[in-house]
């Protein structure tokens, strides 16, 4: 049986854990990935406490299977989202033993429920090819007119 809560600031270390394993799901990690996890810790506490960041978790046995967040953030009021505020899904993750099991699906609704409740008028999030059905399923379309700039 799995239940589902928010991540607290006594989270911390699993969430950096989970970040961790799924970020190194994409390969071994460069020097540059294993030190941005490091601020990773500072965003978290300052995010969790001020609620621009909020993350899902599906547990089973005491143990994390799944995961989810939603990071809060505002831009100019337009048309699509009045009054400004955006939310962006990240973090979309569940480990291998427990997938096929509706947790990233049930972790999808609550993030966009916690969008809706922060007066959100767009929901943006990267796919991956494992993930593009549930999102194209839930109603989440194609944006392709963002570019972008490293500094």
């Amino acid at each position: 049986m799995y239940t589902f809560r928010k991540a607290g600031l006594g989270d911390i270390d699993a969430l950096v854990k989970l970040r961790t394993d799924f970020m190194e799901g994409y390969g071994p990690l460069s020097p540059e990935s294993r030190a941005a996890l490091g601020n990773y810790r500072d965003f978290l506490r300052e995010g969790l406490r001020d609620g621009t960041f909020v993350q899902w978790l599906a547990e089973c046995g005491g143990e994390i299977a799944a995961t989810g967040s939603v990071s809060f953030y505002c831009l100019p009021p337009i048309a699509a989202r009045p009054n400004g505020r955006e939310a962006y899904i990240g973090n979309m993750f569940t480990y291998p033993p427990h997938r096929r099991r509706g947790l990233a699906a049930k972790i999808l609704s609550l993030l966009l429920e916690e969008a809706r409740a922060a007066g959100c008028g767009m929901v943006l999030l990267h796919a991956t090819s494992d993930g593009r059905p549930l999102y194209e399923k839930t109603g989440f379309a194609d944006a392709a007119d963002m570019m972008k700039y490293h500094m």
